[in-house]
């Protein structure tokens, strides 16, 4: 679940967390060393980057590093703004491309004076703040938490 948010921090934390769940379960080196080799390999394959493969994904979040990582990756003059066009870049380097429509009601939200940019400040701030994530925030919160202990 850690790499949806951020995945170099899911990275660093897997040998700690194989150490505990094996602690856990009993498990011996080798199990371990599976376990660590397994989820090494779906690290790999669906969260190489920054920014996860979030195809099937219903919440719209990043951490802060992630979507600076982003931002700066387009804002390659580093003028501290993106236009329409740069906004639609980050939002797909960070595995959620806008839909058709999307974009301009983004910028609407982000630039309410309509000057045509935005800073990463508004850009974090709406990214992490949509209708959508904000409901699946609100319903995951609501639920309690079965650890089976």
């Amino acid at each position: 679940r850690l790499a949806f948010l951020n995945s170099t921090a899911a990275r660093l934390t897997l040998p700690r967390v194989v150490s505990i769940m094996g602690d856990l379960f009993g498990w011996d080196a080798d199990r371990r060393h599976y376990e660590y080799e397994k989820a090494e390999c779906v690290l790999s394959a669906d969260f190489a980057g920054p920014a996860p493969n979030k195809q099937h994904a219903g919440m719209r979040t990043a951490c802060t590093a992630d979507v600076k990582f982003a931002f700066d990756k387009i804002d390659t003059r580093r003028r501290g703004y993106l236009k329409a066009d740069g906004i639609e870049a980050a939002a797909q380097e960070l595995g959620f491309p806008l839909a058709e429509g999307e974009l301009k009601k983004a910028m609407t939200e982000m630039d309410p004076e309509g000057r045509g940019e935005v800073s990463f400040p508004q850009f974090l701030a709406w990214w992490n703040s949509s209708e959508e994530s904000n409901a699946i925030k609100d319903e995951l919160m609501r639920k309690p938490v079965d650890t089976g202990l």
